[in-house]
């Protein structure tokens, strides 16, 4: 999978330093601005993160936003991402919120694109599984949003868009076993919207797609009274 992905990987490893730094340091203002009150808690991979301003210009006081956008993270591990350790991530986040004085909206997740370009057998590997997993972590009474997975192209990665769809469909089916759960269709948002949303690698959303992404967040938290 590595030779395989060598191409597309090259540019999008070369700024993952400097996306690291920048988004501890986004974490930190984040952090230190957060006042009393409640909060829209953002988990994702480099999608989230590189959306960060525009997420948090999406929300206004006295409505926080903490983003955690983890670059190359998914559900499963790969080179970019090898321990994705989402529970205790989440863990130390509610204790920060716990500290500060800040109760949860809702969770808002945008994840599974990592997954889709690292394993190419995801009907094999039980996505369902690690699914369930990641969403055990949040109690019943805890409000979550997953916005979905809209088209993505990877010349070297042929069949990315029929893997993006099979995490789709295991998502809206996990709804349906987690009441608190709701799935917003971003994709059909983004439909017809490939190449002009997207960035040169065909899978990150670029300026505009950032600003379309953000604005559907906003929606997609309106829709279930927490925002």
């Amino acid at each position: 999978m590595a030779s395989i992905a060598k191409s597309w990987l090259k540019p999008y490893t070369a700024h993952i330093g400097h996306r690291l730094l920048r988004n501890a340091a986004v974490a930190l203002t984040l952090s230190m601005t957060a006042g009393c009150g409640q909060v829209v808690s953002v988990w994702g991979d480099s999608q989230s993160y590189n959306a960060t301003k525009n997420i948090t210009a999406s929300y206004s006081n006295p409505l926080s936003v903490d983003v955690h956008g983890r670059v190359g993270c998914g559900l499963y591990a790969n080179p970019l991402c090898p321990t994705p350790d989402w529970g205790s991530v989440i863990k130390a986040a509610r204790t920060n919120y716990t500290t500060t004085g800040q109760t949860v909206a809702c969770f808002v997740v945008h994840l599974g694109l990592n997954d889709a370009l690292w394993q190419t057998d995801l009907a094999t590997r039980n996505y369902a599984l690690v699914l369930d997993r990641f969403l055990k972590q949040f109690p019943s009474t805890d409000k979550i949003v997953w916005l979905n997975l809209p088209f993505a192209q990877a010349p070297t990665l042929p069949g990315l868009d029929t893997r993006l769809q099979f995490v789709n469909a295991q998502l809206a089916s996990a709804a349906t076993r987690f009441p608190n759960l709701t799935v917003w269709d971003l994709r059909t948002h983004f439909n017809g919207q490939f190449p002009a949303w997207y960035a040169v690698d065909g899978f990150h959303y670029n300026q505009t797609g950032l600003i379309e992404y953000a604005a559907q967040m906003r929606a997609a938290t309106d829709s279930v009274g927490c925002s």
